[in-house]
């Protein structure tokens, strides 16, 4: 039987947009635009988990998650929130959401992230029990658990550059956890109320690259109708992280070199540095 998901999300395009990501990664999906609609299905049907988006009209988010929480045997939560709100995200994972995706979430972030919710409930609920614990003032964040004396390493490794104004490296085989290292610095970090933006090197074609990180002025190249604020601006006072950063190619490479030493950058076509 395929996993069944309640999704709730107000925005009538984010709302279909993710139905058919889901409909199409084999999952069956009830789309509802509202929180009391939610909690109304919840008692009725069996669902493998609930994306639910943190603003939303009547009854918000942290107030349908502690609604759902509070019913035994409730699914698994992630949250949806919009850059620049999460510093709300955190407080839902300290309230029992099991994850939180930015949006626009890429496809690909979000089906690893439900994947893992839907097929290791009991790693997911550990995890959200641990959450409050391991939060604290004194803690790295939650998420990222473990004893060994290696992952203890880790941790206190993240809790230290979380501090610094460093430039972060991060390195590691696929399902190792570089992401949400680089989201646990950067939720300890003095930056944790500004954005989070993540830019998927893998994904981006190489012709858009440039523009999608530095921006571009009105008129740039054809097409370009206005002017585009770049990731990198998108992120200023927050956490810019570059993901399969080794795909992109030597110039594009060399010219983000520069950006981390310089800490400015021009956008496409752009006349005057921006710090």
């Amino acid at each position: 039987m395929l996993p069944k998901i309640l999704l709730v999300e107000d925005d009538q395009l984010v709302r279909e947009s993710i139905e058919a990501i889901l409909v199409k990664d084999g999952y069956q999906v009830r789309a509802v635009s509202d929180g009391p609609e939610a909690l109304a299905l919840i008692p009725k049907e069996t669902f493998q988990a609930v994306i639910l988006d943190i603003n939303l009209p009547s009854l918000n988010g942290l107030e349908v998650l502690n609604q759902i929480k509070n019913r035994p045997g409730s699914p698994p939560v992630i949250i949806l929130t919009a850059e620049g709100a999460v510093k709300t995200a955190v407080q839902a994972m300290k309230s029992g959401a099991a994850d939180y995706l930015v949006k626009p979430c890429p496809s690909k972030e979000l089906k690893t992230v439900l994947k893992l919710v839907v097929s290791h409930p009991r790693l997911v609920a550990e995890s959200v029990r641990l959450a409050p614990i391991i939060s604290g003032p004194d803690s790295i964040g939650a998420g990222l658990v473990g004893e060994s004396p290696a992952m203890q390493k880790v941790l206190a490794l993240i809790k230290k550059v979380a501090a610094s104004e460093a430039n972060v490296f991060i390195i590691g085989e696929t399902g190792t956890g570089k992401d949400l290292a680089a989201r646990l610095i950067h939720r300890q970090s003095s930056r944790q109320s500004k954005p989070f933006v993540k830019i998927d090197c893998a994904s981006l074609p190489s012709e858009l690259l440039e523009s999608e990180l530095f921006g571009h002025e009105r008129g740039a190249f054809t097409g370009a109708t206005e002017q585009f604020i770049g990731k990198f601006e998108q992120g200023n006072g927050g956490t810019v992280f570059l993901d399969e950063i080794s795909n992109l190619t030597m110039p594009v490479q060399a010219k983000l070199l520069n950006i981390i030493q310089d800490r400015e950058f021009t956008r496409l076509k752009g006349t005057h540095k921006i710090k």
